[in-house]
């Protein structure tokens, strides 16, 4: 049988891509798109193949000349004129042979069973046979409805909304009996979709129709169809080679492309032959780089297609974007989501599309160090909750994560419980277990709840520590703590997939649980440790900010008999003009009531409960370094517990001494609970803690938790029969004094490159009057100095800020050396 492949067309709606290139020639993964239909065509031997041409012919011609490169006999017809698809095949008929011909639409992505297709033709003497796909919306392409047999009954093309009878569309293959083209006038437009199909099916003449169900099929008809169809080859999920070698899973390279050792690559990504990608480059999503392209030195680029030729200067960000042939991003420029840039173009600054609202709030969905956060009812919205939810959802059945369903809590914010609610209707429908907290609970308690229903995940609706205005979403896993950076990466491959797919969120059908997650969760904590023997440790006023840790403590200490006094325990969403942070600036109340109600301490926990903050009876503050060590003390001391001991790079070296005076082990991580946790899970870790007041212990849960790091300390206070004024120059005098500044700098976008350029080369012996005894960039560039003090310069990888961290023994010499760090970046 011979082959005829309609690639007249341009392609308007693609444009800027198609000013110089005809759409059928557009190159999906580095191959023209209608290649992919040639290559179909030899698998299944159909090797005599006639291209009907019109735009830019010449393209094609130079490209494939006669075929035998890719095993056919290729021939060309140049139009004249526009013909339509019909009119077209009726000029090329007589250059054709045989009962039937198999006609191809060239911006279509197929790998569609053709041996099939022309045997089920064959079967049914039919006049016409068309290949048929299933898609959600018939409404933007021709329906078809059949009968049981396949005879088609109804052809409607693109058929208004509400008016469409079956999700079954025309896939744009046909094969045709030579004589029905007879019926098409000669050198006249003619369609087949809105002429010649309807005609036949009028008049009984049988035209069926063959539902390639297992089948990849799309239609190149938008610019969003042209970025997906890149992700759906890279992803397999269309039969069709690729090429380059697949030096891992996920990750093609060309002959002679070249990859710094320091480059990132993550996702699915190709790089064509001859690319270049320079030292710390970043790569990560979905991502095609065309042949010979200069990726510069920092650049990154995420979820985009660049076309060949193009050169990115270093420190440029090309995101969710598509980059004509040629084009040169010059050094730090930007280039947003949404951009499409037409070949040869300069780019020195920022490019940016004007997104709707809708598209705005959904590119700013990325999990940090702790989940995604935005502003409420900006970016976080009910939708985008969905959206997220899906994507979880997706994650969860397509890796199989142990388990089964979903729980959902919330903190004390403004709509966390509708955004929670809307979070567990979309799980419901996706036929998962849904269970929904009875009311607002702090994000331990939904990681035990995790682990005690077995359920695959959990989902947090807070913003944790942050202001008012925000919210947010955190993940939690199967096994009770923070979702892992490989399941938060699946999450948002998962919503690139949906967001790109044109997709939503279910939202019908299934049944949500709403259940009261404290019980469990506090009948575990209440068994964890002496009750009895806190109750002993006098009066605790705790400051609950607003938040979702309200009535926790007094539910599990005053039946035991203690004696349990809360601050700002009623719900207020604007959380009395502070931000619920147990840090001093915030905890003016607690440090006044302490002392007034003549109290053996005051604890404070952040909106979700994971953070701690204390002061003494006398309402001075206690930092979470000391309360750090603390609480090592008296796992070890009075409870006899032994294990590893794992903290952040920005956190105490009283841990550090203790942990040499206890013969304990001890790890560094990078900042963020979620490396603590994956410590945590690898091996027998006592206790993990940070900076920012989050505490793990030991046979609890692989996750911060500040009610129960509470308890632990009133346990500490209660079995030495001491105060805390008094544990803590017990601590001085076994590690010595320490003491704490952080400070925050938000220099330009300018400086923080050079910023990252000098901190990466400082190779100095001395800072700030001391000799420097190590430098460390585990996390950050931190100077590590003979005399036990430190100093760690963070810039953040995602915004314009730089964290200057310093402990020494003194707060004089602490404040020095960030004064001096702070004059190192200043300086740039």
């Amino acid at each position: 049988m011979q082959a005829v492949i309609l690639a007249g067309e341009r392609g308007a709606p693609l444009y800027p891509l198609t000013a110089r290139t005809p759409r059928a020639m557009l190159p999906i993964v580095a191959k023209p798109l209608i290649q992919y239909s040639l290559e179909l065509l030899t698998r299944h031997q159909i090797n005599d193949v006639l291209l009907c041409l019109q735009v830019l012919p010449e393209v094609f011609e130079s490209r494939f000349e006669d075929g035998r490169a890719l095993g056919l006999n290729l021939r060309y017809h140049r139009e004249q004129v526009p013909l339509g698809t019909a009119g077209a095949v009726r000029a090329v008929s007589d250059r054709t042979v045989g009962k039937s011909i198999l006609v191809l639409n060239g911006h279509v992505l197929t790998d569609a069973d053709l041996s099939a297709l022309i045997a089920f033709h064959d079967e049914k003497e039919a006049a016409v046979t068309l290949l048929l796909a299933r898609v959600p919306d018939a409404s933007a392409y021709g329906a078809v409805v059949r009968d049981a047999e396949g005879r088609v009954l109804a052809f409607s093309e693109k058929p208004p909304v509400g008016e469409v009878a079956t999700d079954t569309i025309n896939a744009g293959v046909y094969v045709i009996r030579r004589d029905i083209l007879r019926r098409i006038p000669v050198g006249t437009e003619f369609s087949f979709e809105r002429q010649l199909f309807p005609q036949l099916v009028a008049e009984g003449i049988p035209v069926y129709g063959f539902l390639a169900e297992e089948s990849y099929w799309r239609s190149i008809t938008t610019l969003n169809d042209y970025q997906r169809a890149q992700s759906d080859v890279l992803e397999q999920r269309v039969v069709a080679k690729i090429e380059g070698v697949e030096v891992r899973e996920g990750v093609w390279v060309g002959e002679g492309a070249t990859i710094h050792p320091t480059a990132e690559i993550r996702g699915r990504v190709f790089l064509n032959h001859h690319t270049e990608v320079g030292r710390d480059a970043k790569i990560r999503g979905t991502v095609v780089v065309g042949s010979r392209c200069q990726i510069g030195e920092g650049a990154l680029i995420e979820d985009s297609v660049i076309w060949r030729g193009c050169v990115l200067e270093e420190l440029t960000e090309v995101r969710g974007s598509i980059l004509g042939s040629h084009c040169t991003v010059r050094q730090g420029a930007r280039i947003r989501p949404g951009a499409v840039v037409g070949a040869d173009a300069v780019i020195a600054s920022v490019v940016a599309h004007l997104p709707s609202q809708t598209e705005f709030q959904r590119a700013g969905i990325r999990f940090g160090t702790d989940g995604w956060r935005g502003i409420l009812a900006d970016d976080v919205t009910v939708e985008n909750i969905r959206l997220l939810t899906q994507a979880l959802c997706d994650w969860v059945k397509a890796d199989a994560v142990p388990g089964e369903g979903v729980v959902v809590g919330y903190d004390t914010r403004s709509q966390s419980d509708l955004l929670a609610r809307a979070a567990a209707e979309v799980v419901a429908a996706n036929g998962l277990r849904a269970r929904l907290s009875r009311d607002p609970c702090p994000s331990p308690a939904v990681s035990f709840a995790c682990r005690f229903f077995g359920a695959a995940a959990g989902i947090v609706i807070t913003a944790s520590h942050n202001p008012a205005t925000f919210s947010g979403l955190k993940v939690k896993a199967h096994y009770g703590g923070p979702a892992s950076p490989q399941m938060t990466a699946r999450i948002e491959e998962k919503l690139r997939e949906l967001l790109m797919s044109g997709g939503g969120a279910r939202t019908e059908g299934g049944t949500v649980e709403v259940i009261d997650l404290a019980v469990p969760y506090l009948a575990h904590c209440a068994r964890f440790v002496d009750l009895t023997q806190i109750a002993r440790a006098g009066l605790v006023v705790v400051d609950a900010l607003h938040g979702a840790t309200a009535g926790y403590l007094p539910r599990l200490l005053n039946p035991a008999g203690g004696h349990v006094q809360e601050l700002r325990a009623e719900r207020n969403p604007a959380f009395g003009g502070v931000t619920p942070d147990p840090t001093p600036e915030n905890l003016d109340a607690l440090f006044l009531a302490v002392p007034t109600a003549q109290a053996a301490l005051g604890l404070a926990f952040d909106c979700d409960g994971d953070r701690l903050g204390a002061c003494d009876a006398t309402g001075a503050f206690v930092d979470a370094h000391k309360l750090f060590a603390l609480l090592l003390r008296h796992l070890v001391r009075a409870r006899g517990a032994t294990g590893s001991v794992v903290r952040t790079v920005s956190t105490t070296r009283m841990v550090d001494k203790l942990c040499a005076a206890y013969s304990l082990p001890l790890s560094e991580t990078p900042i963020g609970f979620k490396f603590l946790s994956a410590k945590m899970l690898e091996g027998d870790i006592l206790i993990a803690g940070e900076e920012s007041g989050g505490f793990g212990v030991a046979g609890h849960l692989p996750e911060r938790d500040a009610i129960l790091s509470a308890l632990l300390l009133l346990e500490a206070l209660a079995l030495s029969g001491c105060s805390l004024t008094e544990l803590l120059a017990e601590l001085v005098a076994e590690v010595g004094e320490h003491e704490y500044v952080r400070i925050n700098l938000r220099p330009t976008p300018a400086q923080m490159r050079r910023i990252h350029t000098a901190l990466q080369s400082f190779k100095e012996t001395h800072f700030a009057g001391a000799e420097i005894a190590a430098i460390r960039r585990r996390d950050g560039t931190r100077l590590d100095f003979t005399d036990g003090s430190w100093l760690l310069i963070r810039p953040s990888g995602t915004e314009p800020l730089v964290r200057v961290y310093a402990e020494a023994a003194t707060r004089s010499r602490a404040r020095e050396l960030t004064s001096a760090g702070v004059s190192f970046i200043v300086s740039y």
